[in-house]
């Protein structure tokens, strides 16, 4: 299948997804089956929407097995539980949430890093 034509929202032959998605019609795209003779339109939406501040900043010195240190405040809960279902722990010695460099990366929170330790071996 091939794209024959991308619509961006505002342009002609876009009002009824507009009307449909609102703000979360991305674009409308107008694709090609010539094998089965088909013309199928299709939309691309926003599903989900949350702050991303220091995405792809990850220090060059950490590597995927590294464990960082995090600071996260007492009253961000919300983020204690994304850690805590990432495997993350809290780490009583230095007052900091505990985690694998990749979980970090995966989870957007390289701002967050105030340490990184290279892995222990044997573990």
């Amino acid at each position: 299948m091939e794209v024959e034509k991308t619509l961006r929202p505002g342009d002609l032959g876009t009002a009824k997804y507009i009307n449909r998605f609102g703000d979360r019609l991305v674009c409308v795209r107008h694709r090609i089956d010539r094998q089965a003779n088909r013309r199928f339109t299709t939309v691309e939406l926003i599903l989900d929407e949350r702050p991303c501040l220091q995405r792809g900043r990850r220090p060059n010195r950490a590597g995927p097995d590294d464990i960082c240190h995090l600071r996260i405040e007492a009253h961000e809960t919300s983020l204690q539980k994304l850690v805590r279902a990432n495997q993350g722990r809290w780490n009583r010695e230095t007052q900091t949430w505990v985690l694998s460099a990749t979980d970090v990366e995966n989870c957007c929170l390289w701002d967050r890093v105030v340490r990184t330790d290279e892995p222990r071996s044997g573990s």
